[in-house]
């Protein structure tokens, strides 16, 4: 089989979402159990409160915590 595929179905109550690329299981989404788990990709508006010197990394605030 050549070229793109997205399956879309249910799982134990839960949506699933699958693509296949070129045959090959390129990507699979699955709907979190619980609603306070935001799923992968999930993208937040946070603020930035302190930068960690010397390694590149920051500490951010949520507004939901």
């Amino acid at each position: 089989m050549k070229g793109d595929l997205v399956l879309l179905d249910h799982l134990d109550g839960r949506k699933v979402a699958a693509r296949l690329q070129d045959g090959v299981l390129d990507d699979l989404l699955v709907e979190p159990v619980h609603a306070q788990h935001p799923p992968p990709g999930t993208m937040f508006r946070a603020r930035v409160d302190r930068q960690i010197k010397g390694q590149g990394g920051v500490f951010l605030s949520l507004p939901d915590g």
